[in-house]
């Protein structure tokens, strides 16, 4: 039994992480029909899914984020979004996912350092990025995650204390 499902959204992205599996399909434009999201959390849901990962790309892009989530949290989802957290910046965009029924935040967070979290998302990145953590932490709930290569491997101390 699928209990938990990551829902791939689309792959448009705002950052442009060298390490991302996304990065070979060129970041496109293309977006997963919002009836079509529904239909597939309800049909999972049906068959016993507890939890929904809104994943990309960048699922905060996602054009129907706040309406996606207010359906899977009717469904009794738990709703989740793994994101680079740079829309969660804005505290209103935020407060509204989180009102709509999202349970937490999954918040990439490269390096401990702006310059290393920088070269790690490709874009001037760090400061949304913190930001949208320290919104989603005095709003709702959130975690971090970090993908460890040699780049930022050195840093693993100071990120795990972040």
């Amino acid at each position: 039994m699928i209990t938990t499902f990551w829902l791939v959204l689309g792959y448009t992205c705002n950052n442009r992480c060298p390490h991302c599996y996304a990065a070979p399909s060129g970041f496109s434009s293309e977006w997963m029909n919002l009836p079509f999201a529904i239909d597939v959390m309800s049909t999972l849901k049906q068959g016993g899914a507890k939890t929904c990962l809104l994943i990309g790309g960048e699922p905060s892009l996602y054009p129907n984020l706040a309406e996606l989530i207010a359906e899977g949290s009717k469904k009794k989802l738990k709703m989740v979004i793994v994101s680079n957290g740079r829309w969660m910046k804005d505290e209103q965009f935020t407060k509204q996912l989180f009102n709509q029924g999202l349970d937490r935040a999954v918040i990439s967070l490269e390096g401990a350092t702006e310059s290393v979290h920088n070269s790690l998302t490709g874009r001037d990145s760090f400061r949304d990025t913190t930001e949208g953590i320290r919104n989603c932490a005095k709003l709702g709930k959130v975690n971090t995650l970090t993908t460890i290569c040699k780049d930022n491997s050195h840093q693993i101390p100071e990120i795990v204390e972040a």
